[in-house]
């Protein structure tokens, strides 16, 4: 039976559903409820179905379901369309049925006989379809969907021959379909192989006459008289120098190819020896090569990093950097040197030698001398990165430091620098100043003003959290370090990256610890940076950040110690502090499930209280009495570190002092 005219997929799809949901809903005596599961699987395979084919498909499994008495629901799962989904390889699995033209033993024929037997195999078919109505066939579809929600039978077994009768016309959709693809699959296999055979005439034609016109010109050349008259001891100078240069660059080329041979044959047998050999080739492209067929090799191989740390393979390659190589060049041998030296799985070894070889050296020539050409600025990303990385192993951080990468590194971050520059650059600075004697070197490069001004990237920057990082560790160095950072306007900068503790982005959060811990170390012992924090605005954002109950320890931490630290230093932030309500704040942190936030803001509590401010004292007083501190307060009383007893014993006499009648005697 086949389908002469395909009804509207509206039709169907209400059908899928409709079934679909009568078995989930499970109607009828003994129901169950509704099986969620079970039709959210046919909502998924309805979004696979691609065409009326897969519809009538998926129609006849739901209603084969709905007529099987016990309800099994096997069969829906094992449904497999062929349909665009999660599922590719099932749409791309070989067919069983293969077209008479792809079968063996067929002749194949010509072309022009495979299209016309498609064509007459196309005719034939549709003269041979009977005309079904869609109208009857939707009736059907209609009269069994009522038998199934439990209507009586006009005569015995109508229920199983409608039943029979939509799964053969769903096979006959089926089968029509299939076989109309098989042709069109040969139609176009013909039409291609026509278009390849014609590319080919073309491309035969043009390199005839091609030729014909460099023989052509050849004959013209050699029948045009000479110029100028030459004597016969110039011209014999000179024919000789010509065929000395041809044979010279003959016998190079020949000796190129061949040694570009042994490479491929190298990488294809893993022969670490030969690789190391052919990197001291002297043409380029070899050496290249060879450099790029070890890093593959060994890039992700500890057994092959080590034979190559044997051959002394990296001491090869990084020498490479001081040749004269074209920018090309020097990308693909930096980016060897990253995947071998500058990753998280090189091998000891490996590093020892780059060191040992003067790598950092020669590496650093090509950092800040920008030529003029393509691939310049791609070759410099490659060369911070790997200086970042480099920067953390400190035998590598000290010979980078001692070549003077510190001034080359400082001239990226201005502002007229990429960010894509700019950020391996901060970050390199950044890995350099977890050295106290680098990060001497750095402040008396005048690395701080420049770190300041690369904070006005903006806080979603990398740039702008690893010179937050690098400008607290130089300003923990001494006093003088905390005056210059002060002097190049750091207060200012840091604030907008304390604004990501309000995100819940996790890069802006870490730029807001990253910036609380350098606003900490530049308060510590400065009366001027506290006035310069809370004159600037900064308390009120540092107290919001204490609120922030979902806030990350470490960055509410820092937030408690700089207020600590303000208020303990400048009368101006202590009044901010009592403005700000910040002792109630603390008071809720006292309870907070991380250990170090909880004894932050009982020894911040107990340091404001001490200040001899009498109205800070009275707001810490009434924060702990109404706050709901006591009990946290009483319970340090029993703890065995004498400050926290101490501490609280202080506190709770402060409130106790300050307090009402009735508060006594909650506390008593």
């Amino acid at each position: 039976m086949a389908i002469a005219h395909p009804e509207p997929a509206g039709s169907i799809v209400n059908a899928v559903f409709a079934v679909g949901w009568q078995i989930a809903r499970g109607e009828g005596p003994g129901a169950q409820p509704v099986d969620a599961r079970f039709f959210n699987h046919v909502r998924h395979l309805s979004e696979r179905c691609n065409s009326v084919d897969d519809w009538q498909q998926l129609h006849t499994v739901l209603l084969s379901v709905a007529a099987d008495g016990s309800r099994d629901k096997t069969p829906l799962y094992l449904l497999q369309l062929a349909g665009g989904g999660d599922d590719v390889g099932s749409a791309m699995q070989p067919r069983q049925r293969r077209s008479r033209a792809l079968q063996p033993g067929v002749g194949r024929g010509s072309e022009e006989q495979r299209g016309r037997g498609s064509e007459e195999q196309r005719a034939t078919r549709k003269r041979s379809q009977k005309p079904v109505d869609s109208a009857e066939r939707q009736k059907r579809r209609g009269r069994l969907q009522q038998l199934l929600l439990g209507a009586a039978e006009a005569k015995p077994g109508e229920q199983k021959e409608l039943t029979q009768r939509v799964l053969s016309d769903a096979t006959a959709a089926e089968t029509e379909a299939r076989l109309e693809r098989e042709e069109m699959a040969q139609e176009l296999s013909v039409a291609m192989r026509k278009c390849l055979r014609a590319a080919a005439r073309q491309i035969a034609r043009a390199r005839e006459e091609g030729a014909e016109e460099g023989a052509r010109k050849a004959a013209q050349r050699h029948s045009e008289p000479e110029v100028a008259e030459t004597s016969f001891v110039e011209d014999t100078l000179r024919s000789g120098q010509a065929r000395a240069t041809a044979v010279a660059s003959g016998r190079a080329r020949l000796s190129t190819d061949s040694d570009v041979s042994r490479v491929d044959d190298a990488v294809s047998s893993k022969d670490l020896t030969a690789l190391a050999a052919l990197l001291e080739s002297p043409h380029e492209d070899v050496a290249v090569k060879a450099a790029l067929a070890v890093g593959t090799l060994c890039a992700r191989d500890e057994a092959m990093q080590l034979e190559l740390a044997a051959l002394n393979g990296l001491s090869r390659i990084a020498a490479l950097l001081g040749a004269p190589f074209s920018e090309r060049g020097v990308l693909d041998l930096t980016l060897v040197l990253k995947a071998l030296c500058a990753n998280q799985s090189h091998h000891p070894r490996l590093l020892e030698q780059f060191v040992q070889a003067e790598g950092p050296r020669l590496l650093i020539t090509h950092v800040g001398s920008v030529s003029p050409g393509a691939g310049s600025s791609e070759r410099q990303q490659a060369t911070l990165e790997v200086i970042r990385s480099l920067s953390g192993h400190p035998p590598a951080r000290t010979a980078l430091v001692a070549a003077g990468v510190i001034p080359r590194l400082l001239r990226h971050l201005a502002p007229a620098s990429p960010l894509t520059l700019a950020s391996p650059a901060a970050a390199a600075i950044a890995a350099i100043s977890c050295d106290p004697g680098c990060a001497e070197v750095l402040l008396k490069a005048q690395a701080l003003p420049a770190m300041v001004q690369c904070l006005a990237r903006g806080p979603a920057a990398d740039a702008a959290v690893s010179s937050a990082a690098a400008i607290a560790r130089m300003a923990a160095l001494r006093p003088e370090a905390q005056q210059r950072a002060r002097d190049a306007g750091a207060i200012d900068a840091l604030l907008p990256l304390l604004d990501g503790g309000f995100s819940t982005n996790l890069p802006a959060r870490a730029g807001a610890e990253a910036g609380a811990e350098a606003v900490c170390t530049l308060l510590r012992g400065s009366r001027l940076s506290a006035t310069s924090l809370g004159q600037a605005g900064g308390l009120q954002t540092v107290a919001g950040i204490i609120s922030q109950e979902d806030a990350p320890a470490k960055l509410t931490a820092a937030a408690i110690e700089t207020i600590s630290l303000a208020a303990g230093l400048d009368a101006f932030c202590r009044a901010e502090v009592v403005r700000l309500g910040v002792p109630s704040v603390l008071v809720t942190r006292v309870n907070d499930r991380s250990k170090r936030v909880a004894s932050l803001a009982a020894a911040t509590l107990g340091t404001l209280s001490a200040l001899g401010d009498e109205s800070l004292a009275r707001s810490v007083s009434a924060a702990v009495a109404t706050g709901g501190g006591l009990p946290r307060l009483v319970e340090q009383l029993g703890s065995d570190d004498w400050t926290v007893r101490s501490r609280a014993a202080t506190l709770l006499d402060g409130a106790v002092m300050r307090a009402d009648a009735d508060t006594r005697r909650s506390l008593v």
